[in-house]
């Protein structure tokens, strides 16, 4: 009969800690490979609408640089004359009717002429490569627009919108950062500084650009990212702590156990419509850096902008080991964090 070996205690709680230690690493190099991950699909997902854009400008660029190859004709516009555009509170601004494809709002504000009938039908060309730019993209993407602002303004928004029920008429353009941004752009794409409130779809990262023909651009287009689409694809359903920084270190997204391991708030807990002003960006308050934040969090900022990737913070007893992702697209960061 075989007699059982026991180990010295010391050996014994050795052997364990060891085994503690080594689930640990694990653990970390888990969550790291997963901090990564995401920032990488992210990244690519940001790139994929960047480049959807520029593919929509090079086809409006070659649409309006060649118009003499098209029929522009004002024929059956009105729907009087068999076309699908009717007037809305007179002659204040024109609107599709069809609930389908594309929406449009033209605003003269004053009886349509063959001129911006035309115009009218320029826009209408692109209306196919409009919804294309959306749809490879629809997972993310709130809803795309395209404008130009001579000889009057004339919107184009994909999917449809009642834009009879949410837009007044005789909007200028070129009031909404995101427009302005784009045409002021001398080609690029040009990614917002931050997310910020749209009225149509509430919190968004957006990415505008000009169409220009003979260096002068007629309009821009502008694809806006959904905040809450980014947080139900990449961030709702992991089990891990996980959250999403904007470059200014605004809190973006969080799934729910990061929110309650650390008590975050991110922006989508403001109610972006009592704000009541469209392009208002976060609050600072939103900053992993403001004065308001605990000390921990304020730390780990300062450990974030400082370049560091994996690192360490304590508060109350409790040491959390964090690791930091590049969303190189837009300068963003993913963040995941454990207990030690």
């Amino acid at each position: 009969m075989k007699k059982k070996v026991l180990l010295p205690t010391a050996v014994f709680w050795m052997l364990v800690l060891g085994s503690v230690l080594a689930s640990c690493d694990n653990r970390a190099d888990l969550l790291k490979a997963k901090v990564d991950k995401v920032a990488g699909s992210l990244s690519a997902s940001f790139a994929s609408i960047r480049e959807s854009e520029e593919d929509f400008i090079k086809t409006a660029s070659d649409v309006y640089s060649h118009l003499d190859r098209y029929n522009l004709s004002p024929k059956h516009m009105d729907v009087k004359d068999g076309g699908i555009f009717d007037t809305f509170e007179g002659n204040k601004y024109y609107y599709k009717t069809v609930k389908e494809g594309a929406s449009f709002y033209v605003s003269p504000m004053k009886p349509m002429n063959d001129t911006i009938r035309r115009a009218v039908g320029a826009v209408q060309l692109l209306e196919q490569p409009f919804k294309k730019s959306y749809d490879k993209n629809s997972d993310l993407l709130t809803g795309n627009f395209f404008g130009v602002h001579a000889p009057t303004s004339i919107g184009m928004l994909y999917p449809w919108i009642d834009v009879v029920s949410q837009v007044p008429p005789g909007i200028d353009f070129h009031i909404f950062e995101w427009y302005t941004r784009g045409i002021q752009s001398t080609g690029e794409t040009i990614w917002s500084k931050g997310p910020f409130v749209s009225l149509l779809y509430g919190w968004v990262e957006d990415i505008a650009a000009p169409v220009r023909v003979g260096g002068k651009s007629l309009g821009a287009i502008v694809m806006p990212v959904g905040i809450d689409k980014v947080n139900e694809k990449y961030f709702k359903n992991e089990t891990e702590n996980l959250f999403l920084l904007g470059h200014d270190l605004t809190l973006v997204a969080a799934n729910s156990p990061a929110r309650r391991a650390l008590k975050l708030k991110v922006i989508e807990d403001i109610d972006y419509v009592k704000q009541m002003k469209e392009n208002s960006f976060a609050s600072t308050a939103y900053q992993l850096s403001d004065p308001n934040q605990s000390a921990l969090i304020q730390a780990v900022a300062k450990k974030i902008s400082s370049g560091e990737k994996s690192f360490e913070e304590s508060e109350g007893g409790a040491t959390w080991v964090f690791f930091v992702g590049d969303v190189k697209e837009t300068g963003f960061y993913t963040v995941g964090f454990l207990k030690k």
